[in-house]
């Protein structure tokens, strides 16, 4: 793959699967022998609504959390949970694999920690959850090592923690994310209309008798 021919890799070795079936000479693409050995040489997923790659299902990223490691790095061999047995292996980049584990990025810490705090959902300013996952797909908590003192979390904003969200039936938070969610536009006020209110359904009861008031 490399064309200095001084690092010689094959698919198999950041995608797994079984390199050492072969199609027979002859075999028409798309056709049962074929078909059949292609399935032998591809890790298979568990979930049959992934074998259609050009149709995925929906609520993908919730089935792709409960799918086995070796069919994450079959088709994501970046995918933070597999990437130290494929890009930061060693002798390959382990360095930038680490560098980009560490990332805020990969959390999303700075989105939870504005959401939640700012509606309400969570009291403490300093960010608190994120989202991490092991190499079996479950939630984790990502801890600083060494633990930072209070004065590199005050001045740096080095975070000791990152725990899981909690499950919306235990944390409870309210109504205080409703915002998050699409809703419709300000109510018009009583006697001054507003002229991108849908044809025909004015929020002014006024209007019912033609007494229509301009400020």
């Amino acid at each position: 793959m490399h064309r200095t021919k001084t690092v010689h890799l094959g698919c198999t070795d950041c995608h797994g699967g079984n390199a050492s079936v072969w199609v027979s000479s002859g075999a028409a693409l798309n056709s049962p022998g074929y078909n059949s050995v292609k399935e032998r040489a591809h890790v298979q997923p568990r979930d049959a609504s992934f074998r259609n790659r050009s149709n995925l299902p929906e609520r993908t990223f919730t089935k792709w959390l409960a799918e086995s490691a070796e069919y994450i790095k079959f088709v994501n061999p970046g995918d933070l949970r597999v990437a130290p047995e494929t890009c930061g292996a060693a002798g390959c980049h382990p360095a930038e694999t680490r560098a980009v584990s560490t990332s805020m990025m990969t959390h999303a810490g700075m989105l939870w920690g504005a959401a939640l705090y700012n509606n309400g959902g969570y009291p403490a300013k300093n960010t608190r959850f994120g989202e991490s996952y092991n190499r079996d797909g479950v939630p984790q908590s990502i801890k600083t090592s060494p633990k930072p003192t209070p004065e590199e979390t005050r001045a740096k904003g080095v975070i000791p923690e990152l725990d899981p969200l909690f499950r919306w039936e235990t944390s409870q938070p309210g109504n205080v994310l409703r915002v998050f969610e699409r809703g419709g536009r300000k109510k018009s006020e009583i006697g001054n209309p507003n002229r991108e209110e849908d044809p025909g359904k004015p929020d002014d009861k006024l209007s019912d008798r033609g007494l229509w008031f301009r400020h």
